[in-house]
């Protein structure tokens, strides 16, 4: 409803580029899959002497839901990156009607004798019927937003919580591989770190995905409401004007925002929060080897 709307109005969505976008997408996850995958085989079979066939069908198998994972956090990202594009089109159409009533605004106030011109302008039946439906695409647009936050709410918070432990095991792998001397043989001991310098580097950018999917679409709601309380100054119809002060009221009161559960707010005060949680794990993994080699030492 939302596209054939855009497309009245003469917005026109490029779906071929969406397209391609999307094939990107699943050949840079498929990639990914059979990198992370080979890695892993690579060192079973340099370590424990497994066939590289089999030992990457093992680990396939073994990490078949954290690929499944990988791909439906492609699917939130492309879903609100869509909401984000129909958000735009909608500003971008809402500056260039501003422009254009602004300009003819200014240019029948250096003429007074075509003031006349100027109302008839201003109370133009075509601009406040597109008012009127600029602001339902973003009421729906709105509607939307909070469904997709009702649907994925839950599910991208227990990402949040697996991102966190995740990340944190995998540093703790990290810091023993650089901290402990005796372990196995150089080369395994670098290709294996790679691979799990490629795990921690693979959740940093799902987790950026998401928050930065979601920080991106509430700035572009936020946008859209700000652009709809300039046409205010472009119309003397008084319903129109009710309409768009208790629209911006809605907007202060509730606007798009993402949220686990209720528990926070998706955005970067989140990765805020959430690196800082991840430096005091840091710092303690750290300060748990020191008093360990130090105790060691002292026996």
């Amino acid at each position: 409803m939302i596209d054939d709307t855009l497309l009245k109005v003469g917005i026109k969505t490029n779906y071929h580029k969406i397209y391609k976008k999307s094939l990107w997408l699943v050949l840079g996850w498929l990639i990914i899959v059979i990198f992370m995958n080979y890695g892993m085989a690579l060192w079973m079979n340099t370590e424990l002497n497994y066939n590289i066939l089999a030992a990457m069908c093992i680990f396939l198998m073994r990490n078949y839901f954290t690929y499944i994972n990988i791909l439906n956090d492609l699917i939130i990202g492309s879903i609100l990156g869509y909401i984000r594009l129909k958000f735009d089109q909608v500003n971008r159409y809402l500056l260039n009607l501003s422009k254009d009533n602004k300009f003819q605004i200014e240019w029948a106030s250096e003429n007074q004798v075509l003031l006349s011109h100027q109302h008839r302008f201003l109370k133009s039946p075509s601009n406040e019927r597109m008012i009127w439906i600029l602001i339902h695409l973003y009421l729906e647009l709105r509607k939307i937003s909070y469904d997709i936050n009702s649907i994925f709410g839950t599910q991208m918070t227990f990402k949040m919580g697996c991102y966190f432990f995740w990340l944190a095991l995998d540093l703790r792998e990290i810091f023993s591989l650089i901290l402990t001397n005796n372990f196995v043989k150089d080369n395994i001991r670098v290709l294996y770190t790679i691979t799990i310098l490629l795990w921690i580097l693979l959740d940093v950018s799902k987790l950026f995905l998401i928050n930065y999917m979601c920080e991106t679409v509430s700035a572009k709601a936020n946008a859209t409401g700000n652009l709809i309380n300039r046409m205010q100054y472009f119309t003397y119809n008084i319903e129109i004007r009710e309409n768009i002060s208790q629209l911006l009221l809605q907007m202060t009161q509730m606007p798009v925002r993402f949220y686990g559960i209720g528990l926070f707010q998706f955005g970067y005060k989140f990765l805020q929060g959430f690196s800082s949680s991840i430096t005091t794990v840091l710092v303690l993994l750290i300060q748990k080897h020191i008093n360990k080699q130090t105790s060691i030492k002292n026996e």
